[in-house]
């Protein structure tokens, strides 16, 4: 809450949509907003801050918008986590991230208020997020001011460019070229006198990008080697920015 979330909804609609305060939780209900852009129409939502549980009153008001931003998170492609540039990265930042990650939804993350940051530079902000949000090290990271109505362009082409990723679908000849090498120069771990083998991959669907890996075991497959193998996705096939990957092992029929 008051990250300036509402004035940044208002200043890519270019109107004062929003009701906006000092005082934090102003935005209860979230606010639709179709907004078209380069010819594409796009539905914005202004949800309720996120503060963290053990902050919200029971059966309170602000527990009911908490609620509904979460399910506006749910019916959402792309999250666009605002955070407050004079606070940093916080812990709830984080869980807000790991669960739009865990939803499968498209993410770009904000620093809003830039224009009140002094003595510093956007690279060391970015090092920092780097360091506290490595999970989400394929989002784009944009510097704002909701109030001068600075970096809205860099945030609506970084939003553009995150939804192109999550609608990207990779030809199975590609997919499977790269899998090859991966096992060549990485070949697979084993467990206990076991061998994991990887047969064939293939694209399942998009919005997110999930891929289906056809194993000996799936439960061979450690956690580590599943992160390596969306690590050289990004790195040899499409960088897929701002986009989760979603990976599937399944067994061999």
């Amino acid at each position: 809450p008051n990250v300036g979330k509402s004035s940044l909804f208002n200043a890519i609609l270019g109107e004062d949509r929003a009701t906006v305060t000092s005082v934090p939780g102003t935005t209860r209900d979230p606010i639709d907003e179709p907004i078209t852009i380069k010819g594409k129409t796009y539905l914005f939502i202004d949800t309720a801050g996120l503060r963290r549980k053990s902050k919200i009153e029971t059966k309170s008001v602000e527990q009911y918008s908490v609620k509904r931003a979460v399910n506006s998170l749910q019916r959402s492609d792309l999250v666009i986590l605002v955070m407050d540039a004079c606070d940093g990265i916080t812990r709830q930042d984080q869980r807000i991230a790991g669960l739009a990650i865990r939803k499968g939804k498209a993410l770009v993350c904000v620093f809003n208020k830039w224009d009140l940051i002094k003595n510093t530079s956007t690279e060391r902000y970015e090092e920092a997020f780097k360091k506290k949000m490595y999970f989400a090290d394929f989002c784009p990271v944009i510097f704002t001011s909701a109030s001068k109505k600075k970096g809205i362009d860099q945030l609506i082409d970084a939003a553009e460019v995150s939804l192109e990723s999550y609608a990207k679908r990779i030809p199975t000849s590609q997919i499977n070229r790269i899998l090859a090498d991966i096992i060549a120069l990485n070949p697979p771990p084993g467990f206990r006198g076991k061998r994991l083998k990887i047969y064939f991959a293939s694209q399942e669907d998009v919005c997110p990008p999930r891929f289906s890996i056809v194993v000996n075991n799936p439960t061979l497959v450690p956690f580590g080697y599943e992160k390596l193998i969306k690590r050289i996705i990004r790195q040899r096939i499409y960088h897929f920015t701002g986009a989760p990957i979603m990976l599937r092992f399944k067994g061999r029929r």
